[in-house]
């Protein structure tokens, strides 16, 4: 599919011109003059001030705007379209790569309302139950409407000068907006819809979405609900069962990278509708109460009476079945007062966010850092149904297990960053996450734990099996309520078996037998080796904290494989055939699919989190480690044959995508942290608060929590072993809450400044700190971390060979 053509910075350059000329305010407010997002003027009780979700909804971010509570199964959000893109093939398009979570912040067209989408993946599905308020002589029609329908009228309205047409009910159902009259909060998002002129609002619940339609207070009202559009996934069977004037249920069953995914929902209106039509696989009929209709393609027009009210919809939806739904809408949302569940959705959001208070020192960095915090927290998504029943992996309900249980875990992303920024926020949710990954690998019966688990349906998405990592690195901070042995087990039979539908068995075994993924096809052999390495590690230390001396022997030695694949005389890893021989022809900065995922040889050569000493000791010591990372960050950002996945670049390192989040930390191992304080503060600038403030596919949170924890000044290099690597603090201050003990962990900056981003010494409860790391255990214990901060580097702080970051597993008597 033909990407947009469109820049990072051509994007800003526009959002800029269109300050200037104040044409496409921030989500409908206002610019400031380095182009941010600022605030409405007036918010809910209870709201987060400085938490934007319009950031990164344009660019290659990903995110969608809408209604979503912490951790909730329902994300209501507007789906959108813009000017039609010629696609490779010659045909139109307008919803192409960039609207993988349905929106993009480019368009002026809504399409309609959707209860499911993907926080800032690369890949798309879901958009399910869509409901847009219609108004006949303005939007009413069966048709969503077509590409050339919409440039249509589009073109049409430029020509005009209006900005939308008021008959454009023969071309679709779909509106034009302005983000001038569009508002995003934590859990509330509203839009005046042009074309019929409604303003739409919307708020939810963990499990249901609410809407508030205000209509014209004449003309003839209705409400579409349309169970065949979807994002990335088509239809197979529908049903809709009419059970009075005021409620409806249905089902919508979908193939897509969700290969079998059922949505059950349930919705009630606040007032009768006066009649309702269906179209049924392109037949028309009239449905009376107790009717229901089945097909695979199902649409419901709802016709309302005038009433000066606005209309108001609650809809639960459920995975297990329509019951379920029925379930989940009378449990979370028993009433029609908007206003009340936006107050408790965004006291919900308050609640969460409250663990971790910072004061940054430009308005702008605390809308950018208190939304990375937000986009954190949004994913994984709960599963199952409010009396705990949920759909297995071996799509069989199951009563409540006893957890809650998850689903929408992007395993290769989150691993990193985002799981270890939930342990230390939602600490209560950690052993319900790692018993959700339990319970797929046994219902999943493939010798494998989840790889990226998604309604139901196990995707198989990404190279290696770090869910092992996630396991270990919740055991060896701590958390240890889960049965141990087995997912130890598990661990183990995953590693030493393997998947035969992702291709891991065979890719295994070649792994173990050869010492590497060799090259070829599309074997992502150098990527698949490396991270085979580090999930092979990852069972050596499960083993190791375990007891299991043999085990932990075998996986840490097969943890070495990443070794067989470096080439000395270029410094790269680099693709090697069955024989032996070097892959040809190579270049460093082109993605090779038989070789790299997502990234080049430039990137790939750094994923070695679990042995850095042993990755540095390759390139001959540290003075030349350290010269390689400078000739990373110095060398051209061009990537031949790049996917957009390799975004966020400065130089060759790819901030944007998962593979090099950890790469600016890598110096502080080599005795140059100095280095690592400079890169951190180059990578953040990436992130900002407008629309393009995320560098990247945000990926279910991973590049948001990058963010959160470059701002606090520390990152988890390798995320298992519970140690934080000290980077450049730039909040002024961050107070980070235990939420199981009270306890408070502080984080100061003194003469702190986007200049002075040079530690020039530290101190750990009032005694100074020489080492460059931090570890879980004393964030939990609580302190106060203080830097003092410079414009010159203190090359002397954190860089002696007992200060540097440790390499491998460490000890409670480490720490």
């Amino acid at each position: 599919m033909k990407q947009r053509a469109i820049q990072r910075r051509d994007f800003l350059k526009a959002c800029a011109a269109a300050a200037a000329a104040s044409a496409i305010p921030a989500y409908g407010l206002r610019w400031n003059s380095a182009h941010a997002l600022l605030m409405p003027a007036t918010k809910a009780a209870g709201e987060m001030q400085d938490v934007l979700p319009m950031i990164g909804t344009g660019w290659h971010g990903h995110m969608f705007p809408g209604a979503v509570m912490p951790f909730g199964m329902v994300q209501l959000s507007p789906d959108t379209s813009g000017m039609p893109e010629p696609k490779w093939n010659g045909k139109w398009d307008i919803t192409g790569w960039d609207h993988c979570s349905g929106y993009h912040y480019t368009d002026n067209v809504v399409q309609g309302f959707s209860h499911t989408h993907l926080q800032g993946t690369g890949a798309s599905d879901l958009g399910d139950v869509l409901l847009m308020p219609m108004v006949k002589g303005r939007n009413w029609s069966w048709n969503s409407g077509t590409p050339a329908q919409q440039a249509e009228a589009q073109i049409e309205a430029l020509g005009e000068n209006s900005g939308w047409v008021m008959n454009a009910g023969e071309r679709g159902y779909w509106s034009f907006f302005s983000h001038d009259e569009e508002e995003a909060r934590p859990g509330y998002y509203r839009v005046h819809l042009k074309t019929p002129d409604v303003r739409a609002e919307l708020t939810a619940t963990t499990r249901c979405g609410m809407h508030r339609y205000h209509y014209p207070a004449t003309g003839v009202h209705g409400l579409m609900l349309d169970l065949v559009h979807g994002i990335g996934c088509e239809v197979y069977a529908a049903e809709l069962h009419v059970e009075s004037t005021t409620r409806v249920r249905g089902v919508r069953s979908t193939h897509g990278w969700a290969a079998d995914k059922q949505v059950y929902f349930v919705a009630e209106f606040s007032r009768p509708f006066a009649s309702v039509e269906v179209r049924v696989d392109g037949k028309e009929q009239s449905l009376q109460a107790g009717d229901h209709v089945a097909g695979k393609q199902v649409q419901a027009i709802f016709t309302q009476a005038d009433s000066a009210d606005a209309l108001v919809v609650r809809v639960g939806i459920s995975a297990t079945s329509m019951e379920g739904a029925a379930k989940n809408l009378a449990a979370e949302i028993p009433h029609f007062d908007f206003d009340r569940q936006r107050g408790e959705a965004g006291k919900a959001w308050n609640d969460a966010l409250q663990v971790l208070q910072a004061d940054c020192p430009t308005p702008a960095m605390q809308q950018t850092f208190d939304t990375a915090m937000y986009h954190g927290l949004v994913a994984p998504a709960t599963f199952n149904d409010v009396d705990g029943a949920y759909r297995g992996q071996d799509h069989k309900n199951y009563p409540n297990p006893g957890f809650t249980k998850y689903t929408t875990l992007s395993i290769w992303d989150i691993y990193r960053g985002e799981f270890p920024f939930i342990m230390l926020m939602q600490p209560h949710r950690v052993r319900d996450i790692i018993e959700t990954l339990l319970a797929d690998y046994r219902q999943l019966n493939q010798n494998s734990l989840p790889v990226w688990p998604l309604w139901g349906n196990e995707t198989w998405c990404m190279t290696g099996f770090h869910v092992v990592g996630m396991i270990v690195g919740a055991y060896a901070r701590g958390f240890r309520d889960f049965d141990v042995d087995a997912a130890y087990a598990a661990m183990r039979d995953t590693a030493l078996v393997g998947a035969k539908a992702n291709g891991n068995f065979e890719l295994q075994q070649q792994f173990r037998k050869l010492g590497y993924v060799a090259s070829g096809g599309r074997n992502q052999s150098v990527s698949r080796t490396l991270d085979f390495s580090y999930d092979y590690w990852c069972v050596g230390a499960m083993a190791e904290l375990l007891g299991k001396k043999d085990d932990a022997a075998m996986f840490y030695k097969l943890g070495q494989n990443y070794r067989n694949i470096f080439d000395p005389a270029s410094g790269f890893m680099r693709g090697k055939t069955e024989e032996g021989a070097w892959h040809e022809p190579f270049r460093p900065d082109e993605e090779y699919w038989q070789d790299y995922t997502e990234s080049d040889a430039w990137q790939a050569t750094f994923n070695v989190m679990q042995d850095v000493q042993g990755l540095i000791g390759l390139y001959g010591g540290n003075d030349a480690f350290i010269a390689k990372l400078d000739a990373l960050f110095a060398a051209p950002s061009n990537i031949l044959n790049s996917p957009p996945d390799i975004s966020g670049m400065v130089g060759q390192d790819a901030q944007g995508n998962e593979p090099s989040n950890h790469i600016p930390y890598l110096y502080s191992f080599a005795g140059a942290p100095w280095k690592t304080q400079e890169r951190v503060r180059q990578v953040a600038a990436l992130y900002n608060n407008t629309p393009a403030g995320v560098p990247g596919n945000d990926d279910c949170g991973q590049i948001s929590s990058w963010f959160a924890f470059a701002a606090m000044g520390f990152y988890p290099v390798n995320a298992v072993t519970g140690v934080y690597v000290i980077g450049s603090p730039m909040v002024e201050r961050a107070v980070l809450r235990n939420p199981k003990s009270g306890t408070t962990f502080t984080v100061v900056t003194e003469n702190n400044s986007e200049r002075n981003l040079y530690i020039q010494s530290a101190e750990w409860n009032g005694k100074p700190l020489t080492r460059c790391w931090i570890t879980h255990e004393q964030i939990l214990a609580g302190g106060e971390l203080r830097f003092r901060m410079g414009s010159q580097p203190n090359k002397r702080w954190g860089s002696a060979p007992e200060d540097r970051p440790p390499s491998g597993l460490v000890h409670t008597k480490q720490m």
